[in-house]
């Protein structure tokens, strides 16, 4: 069974200036990190910090899903709604 690993996050840019830079080389080592152990990585479908952790690992060769709320509340379940999951993938390339 391969390991799996939620990023999840805030979705604004990289924060404060005085700290942007190191949180950018802390996100990139996680997703490297994420990368060489051939972990599947969940996020959400987002930008900022966790688009920054699933772009660098998706590069680096993980398995990167970007896990995106529904549009309307009728695709609201505990089903998946894979018409929207496939819009989303082609909005996205850097997941998988």
């Amino acid at each position: 069974m391969q390991t799996s690993l939620g990023v999840m996050g805030s979705a604004s840019e990289v924060g404060r200036p005085e700290t942007a830079q190191t949180l950018i080389e802390k996100a990139e080592s996680l997703a490297r990190a994420i990368a060489k152990r051939k972990v599947l990585l969940f996020t959400g479908a987002t930008t900022g910090v966790v688009y920054l952790v699933g772009k660098t690992a998706h590069d680096e060769g993980a398995f990167h899903i970007g896990v995106h709320p529904p549009s309307t509340s009728r695709n609201m379940s505990i089903n998946i709604n894979f018409r929207s999951m496939l819009a989303m993938r082609l909005s996205t390339p850097d997941l998988d």
